[in-house]
């Protein structure tokens, strides 16, 4: 767990616990003040214990506090190892969730503290405060990451949960009090969209994305939420290196899930795939790292393989709701409490807002429905390997009191963007959810399902190098923002207009936070807004879709070919060579030839009609190869995915090249050229036939070398 330290309680003192009354003004709703109250404290329990399903976290401080006041020695020794065994051993019982390297360090204080003191154990009648402070001292490190999981995770949470809720509904009224919970939870519906207890069996054995809906649902934005707690479910992968101040852990599923529910995409069903978390903690506040994932330029530099990210549409169902309401809007209060005052508590399908008259919109807003933004985004691959795209749409909804922003990113199937010809329409489902811990430490915790079909070694190995270059990408990107300032992003692809619509529409407030100079979410909405009429609100959608045009895309095209080598050697093929330099470079046609054993493996890239041309009008009818078989063309390539954009053709011959690729690609395509499956000219394999050639062609050089 890598979130700051709490300063502990002074436990060598015996702390007062009320057991008869409860007063308001012991409730003021901190951590401390519930945790020290025992009424609040037992509802606190059976929350981790019947919603939660991890009493462990409540015994175990208990069990602390038990040492703490133990009268004698006998007693604290019994108590510490009845914890060691229940606690902190591996596969305990009662295992609290703390580091591997903690643990073991936990483990072996213990074990020597025993060893040094047995003769002052043996010696000494009484329990000495030194020697309990000793004892304590073992446990603290300890102590301290289980309160600060309870602190900083479990309970903002819990003081929205429907149990803390009714706790709070049975106390007497005082205006002190109702003032306090107006703070916590701005309305009763919007807590429980966040704190319903969440059972992860049933989110991982039940919850599957439905790709028809475009719209980022309260099922979607729950099962991400649920994700990134702690569970038994997932399985620890790696540790970052705390000394080189890596300071994240990666885990995966321990089974594979059917994520996408299957026949909701138009293209395929997705594969089961188990699911990556990466989690940690990072020396930036929330808001510059909001503002870095929100940019699309530094994600495509943080996330290498990214090509291509493009906004398609947005979609706001607070404003088709407004241009369907009849009501006027309502303008005759500046003061949104004394609105709220004067109305009934909404529900989560019916949540109050300035703008709405409420049957109007209990009618129209039934779905839980998020502002959504519809982004592609691409990754190329090389061949043969075949490019992948998303269509993904995305929200970011903001939680007030404990200051976490929650980023829901599923696959989509949309009728108007079908795949990119050459590429394979793949899937996701998954999210962000960061959270302040300090000033300048935010805790981030990554989620992921991706529906590519990979064995459990391949997955796994990928999976464990996968957590340290998102900590490390993550560090550089937000290194490289540092220098500007953080500005906020002039464009992201509408992630930023989905948490302002969402923060407008719960009534959240306008500022939310402003910190070291970034000022995060001013939002001031338009006098149209509020005076004119339902156009103006059409209008304010429309402005907020920002579409890139596919302007000047390109195509990508390979052919392959046969050649006869006893008339085709390297001084003709250096002609061909010097002949497409000159003929590409006049058209801004980039490519690579390959030949090696009487084949040709063309690439050429350039605008759609000019290659088209040239395909079919010379190389075609060109006499020196037949068998012309095109087996990958790829459209919508922007300028800058160009393969060899500094290449007009080069011309490699893999025969006399000397290069130690060259050399080993050249063996690849002779060992497959004999094996029977291309030796019947076969051009139409998928993927997987010819990733399957080229192993068996890697195996074949693999056992040759060894005689």
């Amino acid at each position: 767990m890598f979130i700051s330290q709490i300063p502990p309680p002074t436990f060598s003192q015996n702390i007062p616990f009320n057991t008869n009354e409860v007063h308001h003004d012991e409730h003021v709703v901190t951590f401390e003040n519930v945790f020290l109250n025992a009424a609040s404290r037992q509802v606190l329990k059976d929350y981790l214990t019947e919603d939660m399903h991890s009493p462990e976290i409540i015994q175990f401080l208990e069990s602390v506090e038990a040492l703490s006041q133990a009268s004698s020695l006998q007693e604290v020794l019994s108590n510490a190892l009845t914890m060691i065994k229940i606690f902190v051993t591996p596969c305990a019982i009662q295992e609290i969730n703390i580091g591997a390297a903690e643990r073991n360090a936990l483990i072996e204080n213990f074990n020597r503290f025993l060893s040094q003191h047995t003769d002052t154990f043996q010696s000494l009648q009484e329990l000495t405060p030194s020697l309990l402070f000793d004892f304590l001292s073992i446990f603290e490190e300890a102590r301290i990451t289980v309160t600060s999981e309870l602190k900083q995770d479990i309970f903002p949470r819990f003081v929205r949960s429907k149990r803390f809720l009714d706790f709070l509904d049975g106390l007497p009224p005082q205006k002190e009090w109702a003032s306090d919970l107006s703070r916590i939870n701005t309305s009763r519906s919007l807590a429980t969209l966040f704190t319903n207890p969440v059972s992860y069996e049933y989110y991982w054995r039940n919850y599957q994305a439905d790709c028809s809906n475009q719209f980022i649902t309260v099922e979607d934005l729950k099962f991400v939420h649920s994700l990134t707690l702690d569970s038994s479910w997932w399985k620890l992968l790696k540790e970052g290196n705390k000394k080189k101040k890596e300071y994240y852990t990666s885990f995966v599923s321990q089974d594979a899930h059917q994520i996408i529910k299957p026949g909701s995409t138009e293209e395929r069903d997705a594969n089961p795939q188990k699911l990556f978390k990466c989690s940690g903690v990072i020396g930036y506040s929330v808001e510059e790292l909001l503002f870095t994932l929100s940019s699309p330029y530094l994600m495509m530099t943080f996330d290498n393989p990214l090509s291509v990210i493009e906004q398609l549409d947005y979609l706001n169902p607070y404003d088709v709701i407004c241009s369907t309401t009849s009501q006027p809007l309502n303008t005759s209060s500046n003061d949104t409490t004394d609105r709220f005052s004067h109305r009934q508590e909404p529900t989560v399908s019916n949540v109050s807002m300035d703008s709405f008259d409420m049957l109007s919109f209990s009618e129209h807003f039934n779905d839980e429905h998020f502002p959504t933004t519809i982004c592609t985004e691409t990754y190329p691959f090389g061949w043969p390997i075949t490019n992948r795209d998303f269509v993904v749409s995305q929200t970011i909804v903001y939680e007030a009191k404990s200051q976490r922003y929650i980023l829901v990113k599923k696959s989509i199937s949309h009728p108007l963007f079908p795949k990119r010809r050459g590429t394979i329409r793949a899937f996701t489902v998954g999210g962000w959810s960061i959270q302040r811990v300090t000033e300048k430490q935010t805790r981030f915790c990554f989620v992921s399902y991706t529906d590519m079909d990979m064995n459990d070694v391949v997955f796994l190995r990928l999976c464990k190098k996968r957590g340290k270059k998102l900590f490390d990408g993550l560090n550089d990107i937000l290194t490289r923002n540092a220098r500007n300032g953080f500005p906020r992003p002039m464009y992201s692809c509408g992630l930023l207009n989905t948490l302002s619509d969402f923060i407008d529409h719960f009534n959240l407030p306008k500022t939310v936070l402003q910190e070291n100079g970034v000022e995060f979410l001013k939002l001031q909405c338009p006098s149209s807004a509020l005076h004119g009429g339902h156009g103006n609100l059409e209008c304010q959608a429309r402005n907020k879709f920002k579409s890139f045009e596919i302007e000047d895309s390109l195509v990508r095209l390979v052919y392959i070919s046969r050649y006869d080598p006893n008339k085709l050697d390297s001084s003709e093929l250096s002609k061909i060579a010097q002949v497409s330099i000159k003929n590409n470079s006049e058209k801004h046609i980039s490519g690579l030839l390959l030949c090696c054993e009487g084949v040709f493996c063309q690439v050429l890239e350039g605008e759609p009609e000019v290659v088209h041309s040239l395909m079919h009008d010379k190389i075609v009818k060109d006499p020196r190869h037949y068998g012309i078989v095109i087996v990958r063309e790829e459209n919508g390539v922007k300028e800058y995915e160009r393969f060899y954009s500094g290449w007009a053709m080069n011309t490699v011959d893999l025969i006399h090249c000397d290069n130690y690729l060259a050399q080993f690609v050249r063996r690849i395509i002779e060992t497959a050229s004999k094996l029977e499956c291309f030796q019947q000219n076969r051009f139409d394999m998928s993927e997987q036939e010819v990733m399957e050639i080229i192993c068996q062609s890697m195996k074949k050089i693999h056992k040759s070398s060894q005689f």
